[in-house]
Protein backbone atom coordinates (compact mmCIF):
# COMPACT_ATOMS: atom_id res chain seq x y z
CA UNK A 1 0.00 0.00 0.00
CA UNK A 2 1.64 3.29 -0.65
CA UNK A 3 -0.11 6.78 0.84
CA UNK A 4 2.31 8.58 -2.10
CA UNK A 5 4.64 10.47 0.51
CA UNK A 6 8.15 10.77 1.76
CA UNK A 7 8.94 11.39 5.26
CA UNK A 8 11.59 13.32 6.99
CA UNK A 9 14.04 10.54 7.77
CA UNK A 10 15.93 13.04 9.99
CA UNK A 11 13.03 13.79 12.93
CA UNK A 12 12.37 12.02 15.91
CA UNK A 13 8.71 11.42 14.59
CA UNK A 14 6.88 10.76 11.38
CA UNK A 15 7.09 13.82 9.65
CA UNK A 16 6.17 14.36 6.21
CA UNK A 17 8.70 16.11 4.18
CA UNK A 18 7.09 15.78 0.45
CA UNK A 19 4.17 14.40 -1.25
CA UNK A 20 3.79 12.98 -5.02
CA UNK A 21 1.39 14.93 -6.73
CA UNK A 22 -2.09 13.11 -7.16
CA UNK A 23 -1.20 10.70 -4.50
CA UNK A 24 -4.10 9.38 -1.95
CA UNK A 25 -2.25 11.36 0.78
CA UNK A 26 -2.57 14.85 -1.05
CA UNK A 27 -5.60 14.44 -1.94
CA UNK A 28 -6.73 13.76 1.73
CA UNK A 29 -5.22 16.91 2.68
CA UNK A 30 -2.03 16.06 3.66
CA UNK A 31 0.77 19.02 3.48
CA UNK A 32 4.61 18.73 4.21
CA UNK A 33 5.64 19.08 7.87
CA UNK A 34 2.05 17.32 8.84
CA UNK A 35 3.49 14.91 11.70
CA UNK A 36 1.93 11.15 11.54
CA UNK A 37 0.42 10.29 14.96
CA UNK A 38 -1.69 7.24 14.79
CA UNK A 39 -3.19 4.71 11.90
CA UNK A 40 -6.53 2.72 12.94
CA UNK A 41 -6.03 4.06 16.25
CA UNK A 42 -2.75 2.74 16.47
CA UNK A 43 0.12 5.08 17.37
CA UNK A 44 2.72 5.61 14.64
CA UNK A 45 6.70 5.52 16.12
CA UNK A 46 8.62 4.99 13.49
CA UNK A 47 8.65 4.97 9.23
CA UNK A 48 9.49 1.41 9.78
CA UNK A 49 5.83 0.83 12.22
CA UNK A 50 4.26 3.42 9.86
CA UNK A 51 4.53 0.75 6.78
CA UNK A 52 3.66 -2.56 9.07
CA UNK A 53 0.49 -0.28 9.86
CA UNK A 54 -0.22 0.54 6.55
CA UNK A 55 0.36 -3.08 5.44
CA UNK A 56 -1.62 -5.02 8.41
CA UNK A 57 -4.87 -2.74 7.65
CA UNK A 58 -7.56 -5.01 6.75
CA UNK A 59 -9.73 -2.16 5.22
CA UNK A 60 -9.65 -0.55 1.97
CA UNK A 61 -10.35 2.83 3.77
CA UNK A 62 -7.58 3.83 6.21
CA UNK A 63 -8.19 6.83 8.96
CA UNK A 64 -4.85 8.40 10.00
CA UNK A 65 -4.77 11.18 12.71
CA UNK A 66 -1.75 13.89 11.82
CA UNK A 67 -0.88 16.86 13.67
CA UNK A 68 -0.10 20.09 12.40
CA UNK A 69 -0.04 23.68 14.04
CA UNK A 70 -0.54 21.66 17.15
CA UNK A 71 -4.03 20.32 16.17
CA UNK A 72 -4.61 16.52 15.10
CA UNK A 73 -6.77 16.26 12.43
CA UNK A 74 -8.57 12.86 10.64
CA UNK A 75 -7.52 12.13 7.34
CA UNK A 76 -9.74 9.30 5.67
CA UNK A 77 -7.50 7.72 2.90
CA UNK A 78 -7.81 4.75 0.39
CA UNK A 79 -4.11 3.94 -0.41
CA UNK A 80 -3.56 3.88 -4.27
CA UNK A 81 -7.13 4.69 -4.89
CA UNK A 82 -8.89 8.08 -6.31
CA UNK A 83 -11.77 7.65 -3.68
CA UNK A 84 -10.67 9.83 -1.13
CA UNK A 85 -13.21 11.23 1.75
CA UNK A 86 -12.82 14.74 3.45
CA UNK A 87 -10.74 15.76 6.51
CA UNK A 88 -11.94 16.80 9.62
CA UNK A 89 -10.13 18.39 12.64
CA UNK A 90 -10.20 16.85 16.14
CA UNK A 91 -12.45 18.86 19.41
Amino acid sequence: RSLGLELDRTALHCLVARLVPNSPALRAGMQPGDQIVRIQNRPVTTPENLGRLLSSAKTDTIQIVIRRAGRERILTIQPNSTAIRKHHALP
